[in-house]
């Protein structure tokens, strides 16, 4: 939008050395391209940010989940597996907002699996986060 409004007073600012140099107009009347912009770009003040207490509003919509793995049989670490087999994997999930909110209280508690649009929202986002390779599939089961 800045880049637009910027373009928009290049074009005006040339549309005023135009009719200043070129032929005159009749009282009233404008030329095809001419458009009424405040003669000073306004300036204003963001607006502080809110934090949530659900990520996925302040931004955050890739939950990372750092395990240890067994890297001989893949299992998840224990107490029992050898320090020397250990290997830190991270896995990211993704799920389309409805996963985490209700949208009809976003900062309220739940979310909106039960909504009518979930599934169709979901497998979307799925799809997206397979092609990028995420939502891998996490090991399930403990290492012996």
């Amino acid at each position: 939008w800045n880049e637009f409004m910027r373009k928009a007073y290049e074009k005006k600012s040339l549309d005023r050395q135009r009719r200043s140099t070129g032929p005159r107009l009749a009282e009233g009347e404008e030329g095809e391209n001419y458009f009424d912009l405040p003669e000073e770009i306004e300036e204003f003040t963001s607006p502080e940010p809110i934090e949530t207490n659900k990520d996925v509003l302040n931004g955050k919509y890739i939950k990372e989940i750092k395990v240890y793995i067994n890297k001989e049989t893949g299992k998840l670490a224990t107490n029992s597996t050898p320090p020397e087999l250990l290997e830190e994997k991270t896995y990211y999930q993704v799920h389309c907002i409805l996963y985490y909110l209700n949208k009809n209280k976003p900062q309220g508690s739940g979310n909106g699996k039960n909504d009518s649009q979930f599934s169709n929202w979901e497998s979307s986002v799925q799809k997206w986060a397979n092609s990028m390779g995420y939502n891998q599939e996490m090991p399930q089961e403990d290492d012996d």
